[in-house]
């Protein structure tokens, strides 16, 4: 999820869409996005989804990966078809801001992300 904004005009993280791409072996790229990131109304019309309404301040607008009070929800993603069994296997990561790498400036903004691969046999 992204927090803070700093003094830039884009107010990122917290109000940007930022991307997290996932490539395994060179293959296929999994990108994970936030469209409602800077929308006017993005987490007011998520109230019935478990937005907590009526909160001071900037509760109303959109936000990266996260609305206030409301449950994160997993982003779940099958990369069972993109390994290669008895091999190495390699995943990559980017994070992204606008499809471009992001750099952090010195505001403060961040963008925290976790990611586990669950594997069984």
């Amino acid at each position: 999820s992204g927090h803070g904004f700093g003094d830039t005009n884009a107010n990122c993280a917290e109000f940007c869409d930022h991307q997290h791409a996932f490539t395994l072996n060179d293959a296929s790229t999994h990108t994970k996005t936030h469209p409602e990131a800077g929308s006017l109304m993005g987490c007011a019309e998520q109230v019935v989804d478990g937005t907590v309404p009526n909160q001071a301040g900037t509760w109303i607008y959109g936000r990266g990966g996260w609305c206030p009070g409301m449950e994160v929800q997993p982003w779940v993603v099958d990369i069972t078809d993109d390994v290669t069994v008895g091999a190495e296997n390699e995943i990559s990561y980017l994070g992204l801001m606008d499809g471009e790498i992001w750099q952090p400036d010195s505001t403060g903004a961040n963008v925290r992300m976790q990611s586990y691969i669950v594997y069984y046999e």
